[in-house]
């Protein structure tokens, strides 16, 4: 069982040349500890991650009108040259891989210390 509470999101899109970092906690209640290849427990994990697409809507830009798409699409990882059209939001014919959305930072703490200190997720928005 684990309970997110977060700060509200940025209302504009990235916005090159700026990184922001934006607090959330995260509790949580694990019977079992995490571990790694060589059977070590994982006290700290950083996930970066890509843009997706949920399929969700017909716009290429985050401005654009909200036509839905039904059936919804297939999620799918958004690149620097996928979808292939110019008004896309992430569209950077030119770059070999965009940078990352976002960095997940997950770091354990001893469940004595939860009354006064959470586990903490941060989420950095890298810029383009």
């Amino acid at each position: 069982m684990c309970r997110i509470v977060t700060n509200s999101p940025p209302t504009s899109p990235i916005h090159p040349g700026c990184a922001r970092e934006y607090g959330t906690q995260l509790f949580g209640e694990y019977r079992k500890n995490v571990t790694d290849a060589a059977d070590r427990v994982v006290v700290f994990v950083s996930l970066q991650v890509d843009p997706l697409d949920a399929g969700t809507d017909n716009g290429f830009t985050f401005t654009a009108p909200n036509w839905p798409t039904d059936p919804q699409g297939v999620v799918y990882k958004v690149t620097s040259r996928y979808p292939s059209h110019p008004a896309g939001s992430f569209y950077y014919p030119y770059m070999k891989r965009l940078p990352p959305i976002a960095t997940f930072q997950f770091i354990k703490v001893p469940s004595r210390q939860w009354q006064s200190q959470c586990s903490e997720v941060r989420l950095f928005i890298m810029p383009l």
